[in-house]
């Protein structure tokens, strides 16, 4: 079976990259990194170097207007010969004419349920304290398909977490991670394998 192109898009750690790298070095993800995107300098571009793909940094505020950063990182995607994104913790709204490009090819996992935790602003810890915040007793990682709107793509597929009654954003966000660490490899390498067949 041959393997899709894949770049990763990261602006933090980029430990869900790393799973998917992981899985991919390992036989079990049938892709073949070929991009690492970032929006500033941060731990996941270590990753290209660990094995051994491009990296970019493509900084917003460096380019004259936004529709010349959208330009270049689609010129810079497409150049790369990438079939299929994973976002993996990238902090931007994506550039439409990307989304336009790679339909049901670009993939997000978030740290909570959707819709309810979603959109402008709801990332990381702050997903975390709008969960306890409403006293829903289950949160837990979503991958959803990306389009031109904040977490607004069609949801693949959700881990649920309990939520503990002793729970601080940092507890409910580690234990959220790990449940992201299971769902997100499992859902690109189905996604994968549907798109070769």
């Amino acid at each position: 079976m041959r393997k899709m192109k894949v770049a990763f898009f990261a602006s933090g750690r980029g430990s869900n990259a790393e799973r998917l790298l992981e899985g991919m070095r390992d036989g079990w993800i049938c892709g073949e990194p070929v991009l690492l995107v970032t929006d500033r300098e941060c731990d996941a571009e270590a990753l290209s170097f660990e094995y051994e793909f491009p990296s970019v940094r493509l900084i917003p505020k460096q380019f004259s207007t936004r529709e010349a950063w959208n330009q270049a990182v689609l010129d810079t995607v497409t150049k790369s010969g990438a079939e299929f994104i994973a976002l993996c913790g990238y902090l931007r709204l994506f550039p439409p004419a990307l989304c336009n490009r790679f339909p049901h090819r670009i993939v997000n996992i978030h740290p909570g349920p959707l819709p309810q935790f979603g959109g402008n602003g709801m990332w990381g810890h702050h997903v975390h304290e709008a969960v306890l915040a409403s006293g829903v007793k289950w949160s837990g990682p979503t991958v959803h398909y990306v389009n031109e709107e904040y977490d607004k793509g069609a949801i693949i597929d959700h881990l649920p977490v309990p939520v503990l009654t002793d729970d601080t954003p940092e507890t409910l966000a580690a234990r959220v991670l790990c449940a992201e660490h299971r769902l997100y490899p499992l859902c690109v390498a189905k996604l994968l394998v549907n798109l070769i067949r």
